[in-house]
């Protein structure tokens, strides 16, 4: 919240309910001495803690805000003395020129010198697969490694991209443009909420809104479509008694690609989870998780029917996906950090390494 809040009389007023006797700081006290002091008290902290990564390996993101102000954020892991692993936010820097991969170099590079990290301790980084970012690391001379979430992010989208998958586009694209009409229809209607949970109740189902999903995460749009999934003769109930709504009716053939859809994405989401923790290490899973992309999760499936055009689409996705994202890990700098790690890893040792 702003720091005019403390002074704002709707919230004194609710603090004099809460306490009467209770004086808070004004906005400048907050700003010029409060904020500050504990500040200095978290960084002290923070480099004491700093003082024992003899090595550590980084990651790093742009982002932005609401109001579309650029921001990078870096953070550092490693094992401390007491074998425990340490994950720190160093900052969220704001980067208001434009996203060179010479801006993005000092960025980065200013941030460990504010915190007295030298890069030559630096294992590795992790970035996204930008074509900027990955230039500012080679020119660093940085070991580097894309992140397995975004490179599987961009295989699930380009496993239907009108580009190099036009068929498998035209499909996919018609129902989820369905999909997201009704949801679009039903969160902006208190009426059509109102409908869709009595008739959730009334088939025994606990009452869910529709999820809306997000074209950066692949993962909320699985979500949306199982959502819609789980609720499809209680959607159409509520749609065919409005006639405003009553062409976004989905005909079978949508139902059936979003079955498709949702078969592929579903245990991927599962797979991302696992590899997404920051409190464990993810690296030496790598290699296995890809064989297991491979070999099972992704594997064609035996369609029931051989004539079922939507068997053989969810197993041109999962083919396509595993196009896309297999090859990026295949040149030999990153081999051979999946292959150190995972057999360094108790678990796998050299279940994974051929040679």
């Amino acid at each position: 919240m702003p720091l005019r809040t403390v002074e704002k009389p709707g919230f004194l007023h609710l603090l004099k309910k809460m306490d009467p006797r209770y004086q808070p700081p004004s906005k400048h006290a907050m700003s010029r001495t409060h904020i500050p002091k504990l500040y200095d008290v978290t960084r002290q902290k923070v480099m004491r803690t700093l003082k024992t990564a003899t090595n550590f390996a980084a990651t790093t993101d742009m982002w932005s805000s609401h109001g579309m102000t650029p921001y990078m954020g870096y953070s550092v892991h490693f094992i401390d003395d007491d074998w425990t692993l340490q994950h720190i936010d160093l900052g969220t820097s704001f980067v208001p020129q434009d996203h060179t991969a010479d801006n993005l170099k000092e960025a980065m590079g200013d941030m460990l010198e504010q915190w007295g990290l030298k890069a030559s301790n630096q294992v590795c980084i992790t970035t996204d697969s930008g074509a900027n970012v990955i230039k500012a690391v080679n020119d660093l001379k940085w070991e580097h490694l894309s992140c397995f979430g975004h490179n599987l992010h961009l295989g699930i989208t380009k496993s239907y991209s009108p580009t190099t998958h036009p068929e498998e586009h035209r499909a996919v694209s018609r129902s989820l443009g369905i999909a997201h009409q009704i949801v679009s229809k039903f969160n902006t209607s208190w009426k059509r909420k109102r409908d869709l949970r009595a008739a959730q109740v009334k088939s025994g189902k606990d009452p869910k809104s529709l999820i809306s999903d997000c074209v950066t995460r692949w993962g909320s749009t699985q979500g949306m479509v199982k959502r819609l999934l789980d609720n499809e003769q209680e959607i159409r109930q509520v749609i065919a008694n409005d006639r405003k709504i009553s062409h976004l009716l989905p005909t079978w053939q949508d139902i059936s690609v979003l079955e498709a859809i949702n078969e592929v994405m579903e245990p991927l989401a599962e797979l991302t989870d696992i590899m997404s923790g920051s409190k464990y290490v993810t690296i030496s899973s790598l290699k296995a998780m890809l064989k297991k992309l491979e070999q099972d999760v992704l594997a064609p499936k035996t369609p029931d029917d051989d004539s079922n055009p939507d068997d053989l689409l969810s197993n041109k996705l999962r083919q396509n996906i595993l196009d896309d994202l297999l090859p990026r890990y295949q040149s030999a700098a990153k081999m051979n950090i999946l292959c150190v790690t995972s057999f360094l890893d108790p678990r796998f040792k050299v279940s994974y390494i051929i040679t």
